[in-house]
């Protein structure tokens, strides 16, 4: 029933419409939550009233308004879904399992982006046939990531009820089977696709705009040659807020990244070791720094291409520089510095996230150690030495160093592969292996070249660059001072994949037939909370985010104590001091002893 794809404060008196539904309340409130404590922070009751609420008798009475008009808005997204021309010569039989169920959402999404009130407008800037190519295969693999399970429960269902069909038959049905009768069963899935397609056009109309506005800046910085967008590639980079992630923007034979927020950090990083150079003359202080045009809460980077160098000298020289960047990396607090987030272009590390600078400290908010007591010392000095970079090795699994000097080209990995078992179909995860093309590391004449024979050139820039660090200390805690004010950082409050492992596990289908057993699920992260992060409310937040698909992602301006939500919402945090202070803090007392320490 499509009503159960409504929360529970627009249901109202609205009771569960079958003993099933019930069953499954039941089996999800016992199995998540043996106490009202998460339930009362989400809901605002505990397990006896919501047990009551769902076992009431259906009666007459009418949706509240807000109920209403969701359950009517869903139903009429679906009957447009439905009402898409599926004629086409296109042939399934080399495409993924339930291709048609994707390509219809993609049919749909094309059509709602075209009957917009902004496409007039944005029109003139992108290139239709291409532009809209460019689309298909995010779309695709989003909808396929978030639907699979509840399509694969679906067809054991129709098996289980004694339906001769099997997973070729149902892939041919997904092209005409009115969807209508899918989301009847899987109504919260529905919520979730159409939420994601949502968000994933306003994006790409706020990307366009975004072009259109800044195109004489864009011809003047990058030198475009076209006004109109021929490619959008999308998910360069995780999805938060609603939806936004870093894009690729290709126009003729250009290609920009596009960022939908700011790259202040990245001109703050460029400009101090510019200002190192010109202080210095120092080579591993020259980089190759990307162009950049940076707006208020956009820009626009310089694609960087992993080039090569030109002889064995640059190859030192690279490392060189590497030991630098290590070191100044370090003295502004940087994290998060994995193979990803580098491109060797030529004799110069690119390092192309640097919204990880400056990073505040919220150990002492989660920690149950007395302070000042060695074992807080000892945390504290871990948590600020270059171990917690991401440049050195590191590995969450066996065999998978992920670190920004990782020579590892062979990573383990886990997909979901459909197979046939006992009658019925299953979403198994099997590991497989994947090479890495490590862009991060050096090529010479065809051949990468990692970290093994060029340690002493690493130590080399690393050495120097932090005794020049020392000898400049004030002038760039000046620059800092300076800057602050319109320099932000990200607050890491949760590994980024335990968030991407919860929303896998709200695609279950457990969580897809009623909004409430999904409610349940979100209500879990009210959980083995820290006090700090209960009085402030931070799962609301997280919660906003993982409803949509996204990834929560909270930042923090230097110069204040409170973090920003991805929807913009301000989260007052007294507890935590400003980030600017614990960075000028590690610039002051940079020193041979830590050095020393550091290099270690």
């Amino acid at each position: 029933m499509l009503v159960n794809a409504l929360k529970l404060d627009q249901r109202g008196k609205y009771g569960f419409s079958s003993e099933g539904c019930i069953a499954l309340f039941e089996n999800n409130l016992s199995r998540l939550h043996t106490d009202d404590q998460a339930l009362l922070d989400h809901f605002g009751v505990g397990r006896e009233q919501l047990v009551s609420h769902i076992n009431s008798p259906i009666d007459n009475e009418p949706l509240p308004i807000d109920g209403e008009t969701v359950l009517n808005t869903l139903k009429k997204k679906l009957a447009r879904l439905d009402s898409i021309n599926m004629e086409t010569n296109t042939s399934s039989s080399d495409k993924d399992n339930f291709y048609w169920f994707g390509y219809r959402f993609f049919l749909y999404s094309i059509e709602i982006f075209q009957a917009d009130g902004r496409y007039s407008h944005a029109s003139t800037y992108i290139n239709e046939p291409t532009f809209f190519t460019s689309l298909e295969p995010y779309i695709l693999a989003r909808v396929g990531r978030t639907s699979e399970q509840s399509l694969v429960h679906y067809l054991n269902t129709k098996i289980a009820h004694g339906d001769d069909i099997d997973l070729s038959t149902f892939n041919e049905q997904l092209r005409t089977l009115p969807l209508l009768e899918f989301f009847e069963a899987y109504p919260v899935l529905a919520t979730l696709l159409f939420d994601l397609l949502e968000d994933t056009l306003n994006y790409l109309y706020a990307v366009i705009l975004d072009f259109a506005a800044d195109i004489e800046s864009l011809e003047a910085e990058f030198s475009v040659p076209s006004r109109q967008i021929d490619a959008i590639e999308l998910g360069l980079g995780d999805p938060h807020g609603r939806g936004e992630t870093v894009c690729q923007v290709k126009i003729c034979a250009i290609s920009l990244v596009y960022k939908p927020r700011a790259s202040r950090e990245a001109l703050f990083f460029n400009r101090l070791l510019g200002q190192l150079h010109e202080w210095t003359k120092a080579d591993c202080f020259s980089i190759r720094a990307p162009r950049i045009l940076s707006r208020e809460r956009r820009s626009w980077v310089e694609k960087i291409d992993n080039e090569p160098c030109d002889n064995a000298a640059d190859v030192e020289l690279f490392y060189k520089k590497m030991g630098a960047q290590i070191a100044v990396i370090h003295a502004l607090n940087g994290i998060d510095f994995h193979y990803e987030n580098i491109i060797a272009c030529g004799n110069s590390p690119v390092m192309i996230d640097l919204e990880c600078l400056f990073t505040a400290s919220t150990s002492d908010l989660l920690s149950d150690l007395p302070a000042g007591c060695a074992l807080s010392n000892s945390f504290k000095s871990d948590q600020q030495s270059v171990c917690s970079s991401g440049f050195l090795p590191f590995s969450q699994h066996p065999n998978n160093d992920q670190s920004g000097l990782s020579r590892q080209e062979l990573f383990i990995a886990t997909r979901h592969s459909l197979v046939f078992e006992d009658g019925f179909y299953h979403l198994r995860k099997i590991s497989f292996e994947h090479q890495l093309i490590q862009k991060h590391l050096p090529l010479l004449q065809g051949e990468r070249k990692g970290l093994e024979a060029y340690k002493t050139e690493l130590f080399q820039g690393f050495e120097y660059a932090y005794k020049e660090l020392m000898v400049h200390r004030y002038k760039i805690m000046r620059m800092l001072e300076q800057s602050a004010g319109e320099l932000t950082t990200r607050v890491l409050l949760k590994n980024s994949q335990r968030y991407a492992d919860f929303i896998g596990l709200i695609r279950h289908p457990r969580f897809t037939q009623n909004m409430l057993d999904r409610e349940l699920l979100l209500a879990t992260l009210w959980k083995d909370l820290k006090e700090p992060y209960r009085k402030m409310g931070i799962p609301r937040y997280e919660i906003a985010d993982l409803q949509r698909s996204s990834i929560p992602c909270f930042t923090m301006p230097l110069s204040a104590n409170h973090f920003m939500s991805a929807q913009g919402e301000t989260i007052e945090m007294a507890a935590v001091e400003p980030p600017i202070k614990s960075c000028l803090q590690k610039i002051a007392n940079l020193s041979r002893r830590d050095w020393a320490l550091q290099r270690k």
